[in-house]
């Protein structure tokens, strides 16, 4: 027997919004199994009928459930329970690892942090990259400890994994840095290692890594580039990585919420 919501799931005397009680209950039977990752949601004709409320009221409260993506609306379709996102692991304790295999040296593996935390092979992982000469902002200055105005190479790298896009990076190095060597050719984009084994191979031995981060709704173009069916929240994570001289890399991280675990692990001795 399909779900339906029934008039004594609503409560019309209370305090709480009409179209907010729907959501709720709907939230519910999507957290307890009642409907499954790819069930239908009744129609709004069907909640209409059986709950005696507006369409208006109903479409206001599935809303709230498409925007923080536990169902999907397509036009033309049944409204259904959004597929369950696979949690990958963003753990602090990889940037140690990495760096234990560079230091090792000998034949480096065909893989990255980030190929790992998503649980693919290096065939199956791309990058889209963009790289450009430009001045050092305000907030540039601020995480590289350079002036604004000094010279950077900025690199846009969307990272795709079997054809579909999972993160947007924004990278900012200082040009006496890049400037001559592989940190300033895409073509060498995905790099054996990513960002630790890129400056550690110019030159640079990563002893700090500092990180910022918070979500927020994507603006369109991320939303865009990510290839977001569903309007959801996204990490913003800001990285600096530092060399005992200082910092030689920023990069502004942008990836799907629902999708990634932070975990930062301090080990205490």
């Amino acid at each position: 027997m399909s779900f339906r919501l029934v008039s004594r799931d609503i409560d019309r005397v209370g305090s709480v919004p009409l179209y907010r009680q729907i959501a709720d209950r709907l939230q519910h039977a999507i957290e307890t199994g009642e409907l499954k990752p790819g069930d239908a949601l009744p129609s709004e004709a069907e909640m209409e009928r059986s709950l005696g409320i507006s369409r208006t009221v109903i479409r206001d409260g599935m809303a709230e459930l498409v925007r923080d993506g536990l169902v999907v609306k397509r036009h033309g379709a049944a409204t259904r329970v959004a597929d369950k996102p696979r949690q990958r692991r963003m753990d602090t304790s990889r940037y140690q690892e990495a760096l234990d295999v560079l230091d090792k040296g000998g034949e480096r593996p065909q893989t990255s942090a980030f190929v790992d935390e998503h649980d693919t092979t290096w065939d199956k992982y791309e990058i889209d990259a963009d790289y450009r000469r430009d001045k050092a902002n305000p907030r540039d200055a601020d995480y590289l400890k350079i002036k604004i105005g000094s010279p950077v190479v900025r690199r846009l790298l969307l990272k795709i994994v079997d054809g579909k896009p999972e993160q947007i990076q924004r990278s900012t190095i200082p040009l006496p840095i890049a400037k001559g060597t592989h940190l300033e050719k895409p073509e060498v984009q995905p790099y054996p290692g990513g960002t630790i084994a890129e400056l550690y191979d110019a030159g640079h031995r990563v002893t700090q890594v500092i990180e910022d981060a918070w979500a927020r709704m994507p603006t369109g173009d991320e939303r865009r580039m990510l290839q977001q069916v569903q309007p959801g929240p996204v990490w913003d994570i800001v990285r600096v990585f530092c060399t005992k001289d200082g910092p030689v890399e920023a990069s502004r991280v942008i990836t799907p919420a629902a999708d990634n675990l932070l975990r930062f692990v301090t080990d205490l001795h």
